[in-house]
């Protein structure tokens, strides 16, 4: 096994070396798991892909729920209740998606 440059650069650290080689592991497989085979960084700025996002005429709302059996996007425009019309459609890899029209959404709506 060989001693992680973290422990080589601090020595005080041997005692933990265990601990710290468990931790690498653990974040190691975190990461595999939140990006297959993509990097962190696309992980990272997910918030560019999720979310809700204005475009020229219209919105696009997007989830990861993988675990999602149906998905709605509600407001004052749905009397907060589940409308087909507003029923998210899903995607590849737990991902859900919705196009609204422009004039669906305005500032300050709930």
């Amino acid at each position: 096994m060989q001693t992680p440059g973290i422990i080589r650069q601090d020595p005080w650290l041997k005692p933990f070396q265990e601990i710290i080689l468990n931790r690498e592991e653990r974040a190691r497989q975190k990461e595999k798991e939140l990006t297959g085979d993509k990097k962190l960084v696309d992980f990272a700025t997910g918030y560019l892909f999720f979310g809700l996002h204005k475009t020229n005429n219209s919105w696009i709302f997007r989830e990861w729920a993988p675990n999602a059996r149906k998905i709605y996007f509600i407001g004052e425009f749905t009397n907060w209740e589940e409308n087909e019309e507003y029923r998210l459609i899903q995607k590849d890899c737990g991902n859900w998606e919705i196009k609204l029209s422009g004039n669906i959404l305005q500032h300050g709506a709930l």
